[in-house]
């Protein structure tokens, strides 16, 4: 158990052993890269004097030049920030001015407009009152009318039947006259003609002259009476 131990611990200072030379050979290595690195570094910095003196040339004409172009670029962007103020402060003030004219002549719109309904409206209801007017007055004219006319055919209608019974009157005149020749003829004949066994009455008389002592069928109009009481007919009896 003890030569195990001891050949475990041999086993492991040659490993550690193994390892300090792989380190020591490492670190060989660095030394010769740190000395290969500080030569490179020393001849660098032997250089650096006049690069360092040519670097600031250039840097301060770069610097120079930047700053230049800055204030250019800053001018230029100056100028183009007025301009487009200036042109933004121009449109807004024409934009402005636009839009108040535009309201303006809306305003002067609305007015136009609302007087233009309110004529409207004025002449409509001026439209309706001057119809209700000419309606009534036609409608007052039509009935004025219409009584006019039936006032007319009323008096013509009174004037026939006046006219109408005037002949009538004249008619039933002219009968009562004619029944009472032809009763005084009857009673004339009579008394010269007594010998006669039969005396004349109204069937021996005329047609003409029975109707008119009513003996006869009566007549049923002032024509037929006419006719058959032997006068001329009147053309206006009608």
């Amino acid at each position: 158990m003890r030569d195990q131990h001891l050949g475990d611990l041999r086993a492991l200072a040659m490993q550690e052993d193994k390892r300090i030379l792989e380190l020591n050979e490492q670190l060989s290595r660095s030394r010769a890269d740190l000395e290969s690195t500080s030569a490179r570094f020393k001849r660098l910095a032997d250089q650096i004097p006049a690069d360092v003196t040519g670097l600031s040339d250039r840097l301060s004409n770069i610097l120079v030049a930047a700053a230049q172009e800055a204030e250019d670029i800053h001018a230029e962007a100056l100028r183009f920030a007025e301009t487009v103020r200036a042109e933004a402060e121009g449109d807004a003030a024409r934009i402005i001015t636009e839009a108040k004219l535009e309201y303006q002549s809306a305003i002067e719109l609305r007015v136009a407009l609302e007087a233009a309904t309110r004529q409207t409206e004025a002449d409509i209801a001026h439209l309706r009152k001057k119809a209700a007017l000419n309606a009534a007055e036609i409608l007052a004219e039509a009935k004025k009318e219409a009584e006019d006319t039936l006032a007319r055919v009323q008096r013509d209608v009174d004037a026939q039947i006046s006219r109408a019974q005037a002949r009538l009157d004249e008619l039933s005149q002219v009968r009562a006259n004619i029944v009472a020749q032809v009763n005084g003829f009857y009673e004339r004949f009579n008394r010269l003609d007594v010998q006669q066994d039969q005396p004349i009455g109204p069937g021996m008389l005329p047609i003409h002259v029975r109707y008119a002592i009513g003996s006869g069928p009566q007549p049923t109009n002032s024509g037929q009476i006419l006719r058959q009481a032997g006068c001329p007919e009147d053309q206006d009896s009608g």
